[in-house]
């Protein structure tokens, strides 16, 4: 929504979204840390904890990905204002 947004030249919206995209993204943050404690908390073999670890840590890569795409939305609609 927030390219979209962006490719619209709605610069007050895409600001809007990526400020959200930012807030869930630190929200997914601490649900990831409480999953891996409790990951290894749990007992099961350590092969599935290490396989879930690896799943858990690649679904919060792909939410840094995201904030990383909220960001560079941001810095691109303001330097867009300043030309």
């Amino acid at each position: 929504q927030a390219v979209r947004a962006f490719l619209s030249a709605n610069a007050t919206e895409t600001v809007r979204l990526s400020d959200e995209v930012d807030h869930k993204e630190s929200y997914l943050d601490d649900i990831h840390r409480r999953l891996i404690l409790r990951l290894f908390a749990v007992d099961m073999p350590l092969a599935e904890k290490i396989q879930a670890r690896d799943f858990v840590n690649h679904l919060e890569a792909c939410a840094n990905a995201m904030e990383d795409v909220a960001d560079l939305l941001t810095v691109a609609v303001a330097a867009s204002l300043t030309f």
